[in-house]
């Protein structure tokens, strides 16, 4: 890929230092390394020689030790010796302790004090052998003084004696000095290695410095150069695509930044010669091609003709290409009502010096028939000499298509049915003002929101799924339920929703139909309670019961569980019917009927009126004789309290049956007839009590 040619400078070799400056830090830095090297050498040497010169001050003080012992004995025998002489040797040794202790001068050299702990040691035994040693050569020197006035002393020492006393200062000095002379030659070896490893040292560092100096000229200089002496070897070849990688010294920097950019002119320049001339190629390749497979018709005119007619333009018409050219022109090809507003359509577009031109008209053909068209014009030159480049499409179905589209959208917007439009995962894009009026909810409001009935709400999360699948597998799918209008109110709904699918199989949208059906449930629901309800009471009747029964009886045999049955009969119902009237006793019928409500316990129950003065109360969850013992006696009792029947006080009883599933019955049937038994049993008993089922009744 070419790089942008403000870019092509921000490489991360390039330097900003000219070669100059380049050049002036080398020769600074190698000047640096050469001053360097001298002082290191300077300091190193230093140091060794003031350890060669402690060393020789040692020696000499150990040879002038030797030397002052000889001169001793000599004069102390009587021989010819010079004091003086032997005076000046006691003061070079003086000098010569005191320059390793304290430093000086000796001779012509400036002598360092001893720092060596291990040799500066010695320096108190050497200090105190010499004060002895140099007392007895004073002594000497002074007792020679007396030996040519006077006769000796008889108490003087022997000679002998005093000569051996010399010996013996003059060898234990000796031994300190060699002592102190012997520690310090390992500490001369030790800085004559430490001089030899750090000039090695400073030679590997000034090599690194030497191949690093190297490195940075070829970098910054040389290979930069010598990139720049390719790459213009590749433009004189003809290779104008090489570029150069901006590095090295600011110059060579600016040398390869200023010849990319020629480059790249000169390849653009080249290039776009090429793809002019490739384009002229091209272009009548292209040309030809679209005029031969193009889905529109395409012409050339000029001075009124068709100067050039395409096969799909010939065809619109019904025409062969070579009756058109030079014999027809644009306007025989409209419908003669129609030719002079196209007249003045092209007459407007050359005096308005507008260049394009686009118009719907009606077309006529070579056998006559009219046809609807859209043209597009490129109107090229002005006047006689103008040029017309042209596309004509028939858009005669297309024009069928839009009618059948605005009647569509008119079935639409008009529709009694609510019309809701959804993108494939049921995002809302647009509803009809039917669906505003059904839900209270405006176009602005849902459209963008998921589709409420594909919004999990009553329904578990299985219906939601077999919903999806069918409309995944199907594209369709359709069924009732509950929504709420905006207001709140609830109601219901008839879904069908199906799918809009695409030519290559996936889908385009989704199309929902909804039907108020609230009414049509509403009669359902009243029609299903008539059915299944007693219009007296409003009880459960006895069809809803059975039915009731026998889904219970199924229940609790899956899962195991108790199930009670209470069949309650009225006790003379029939005097008092007979007494009263039928209006008191359906009144009474309805009374017990809302007073078996009332006792009926919390929970899952389920009273029906059987027909006649029986009452069925059936309750699951598992009961026991305990609860059912408190209902009947609580029923019992409320039965019995008075009934105001047309202002007269009015008593009755009722006899109950009771039976449990499975103990008693295995069957809704048998469990029904042994209930039937348990209560005529509690009637035969004196009415007003209740009894449970036992084998003894089937007898």
């Amino acid at each position: 890929m070419r790089l942008p040619i403000s870019r092509q400078t921000r490489f991360s070799g390039q330097s900003y230092f000219g070669i100059a400056a380049l050049s002036a830090a080398l020769y600074g830095l190698v000047l640096a390394m050469i001053l360097g090297n001298a002082g290191l050498v300077y300091v190193l040497m230093s140091g060794y020689d003031a350890a060669l010169d402690q060393s020789a001050v040692l020696a000499e003080m150990r040879s002038g030790s030797q030397r002052l012992a000889v001169q001793a004995m000599r004069l102390s025998e009587g021989g010819l010796l010079q004091t003086g002489q032997l005076s000046k040797d006691i003061d070079a040794m003086d000098r010569h302790l005191q320059a390793l202790d304290q430093g000086g001068v000796v001779g012509d050299r400036e002598i360092a004090p001893l720092q060596q702990a291990v040799v500066r040691q010695f320096l108190p035994s050497i200090q105190r052998h010499w004060v002895g040693f140099k007392g007895r050569l004073q002594a000497v020197i002074l007792n020679s003084y007396s030996h040519g006035d006077a006769q000796r002393d008889p108490q003087d020492l022997p000679g002998g004696v005093q000569r051996q006393w010399l010996a013996d200062d003059a060898g234990a000095l000796l031994k300190s000095v060699s002592a102190a002379s012997e520690a310090l030659m390992p500490q001369l070896r030790e800085v004559k290695d430490r001089v030899i490893s750090t000039l090695l040292g400073a030679v590997f560092i000034d090599l690194a410095l030497l191949v690093f100096l190297f490195w940075a000229m070829r970098r910054m200089v040389v290979l930069p150069l010598s990139q720049l002496r390719k790459g213009t070897d590749a433009f004189v070849r003809g290779n104008y695509s090489h570029r150069l990688e901006p590095r090295g010294a600011r110059e060579v920097v600016e040398i390869s930044t200023a010849y990319n950019t020629g480059v790249q002119h000169i390849h653009e320049l080249i290039e776009e010669m090429h793809a002019n001339q490739q384009g002229l190629q091209r272009a009548d390749l292209v040309f030809q091609g679209l005029a031969a497979n193009a889905l529109v018709g395409i012409f050339l005119s000029s001075r009124g003709r068709f100067s050039f007619v395409s096969r799909k333009m010939a065809d619109i018409f019904g025409y062969q290409p070579d009756e058109m050219v030079d014999q027809l022109s644009l306007l025989a090809l409209i419908a003669p009502r129609e030719r002079y507003l196209v007249d003045e359509t092209l007459k407007n577009a050359l005096t308005r010096k507008s260049p394009t031109v686009r118009f719907e008209h009606r077309g006529r053909r070579k056998d006559g028939s009219l046809i609807d068209i859209e043209v597009f014009l490129t109107i090229i030159g002005s006047g006689d000499e103008a040029s017309v480049i042209g596309l004509v499409q028939d858009i005669t179905e297309s024009k069928q298509a839009e009618s059948s589209a605005q009647l569509a959208a008119i079935a639409y917007e008009n529709s009694s049915e609510a019309i809701v439009i959804t993108e494939p995962t049921g995002v809302i894009i647009d509803v009809n003002p039917a669906y505003s009026k059904m839900t209270g909810y405006w176009p602005d409001e849902v459209v963008g929101e998921l589709l409420s009935l594909l919004r999990p709400g009553r329904h578990n999360r299985d219906y939601y799924d077999a919903m999806w699948h069918a409309i995944n597998t199907k594209g369709r799918w359709e069924g009732e339920r509950w929504q709420q209008r905006r207001s709140g109110e609830e109601y219901a709904q008839r879904v069908v929703l199906d799918t809009a699918w695409n030519h290559d199989g996936t889908v385009n949208c989704r199309v929902v139909m909804l039907s108020d059906i609230t009414q049509k449930k509403q009669m359902e629901t009243a029609i299903w309670n008539q059915a299944h309800h007693d219009p007296l009471t409003g009880l459960p009747n006895r069809q809803y019961f059975n039915e009731q029964l026998l889904d219970s009886v199924a229940q609790s045999r899956a899962k195991g569980q108790t199930l009670a049955l209470l069949f309650m009969d009225l006790d003379l119902f029939k005097e008092v019917n007979d007494s009263l009237g039928h209006a008191m006793g359906d009144r009474l019928l309805v009374d017990v009927a809302e007073r078996l409500r009332q006792c009926a316990p919390d929970g899952q129950h389920f009273i029906a009126r059987l027909g006649g003065d029986e009452f069925v109360m059936l309750l699951t969850g598992a009961p026991d004789r305990t609860v059912m013992d408190h209902l009947c006696e609580q029923i019992l009792a409320r039965i019995t309290q008075s009934y105001q029947l047309a202002d007269t006080a009015t008593h009755i009883s009722a006899s109950i049956g009771l039976a449990f599933y499975p103990a008693d019955a295995d069957t809704a049937e048998s469990l029904m007839r042994h209930v039937d038994m348990a209560m005529y049993a509690a009637k035969a008993q004196g009415r007003n009590r209740y009894r449970y089922f036992d084998q003894s009744m089937r007898n």
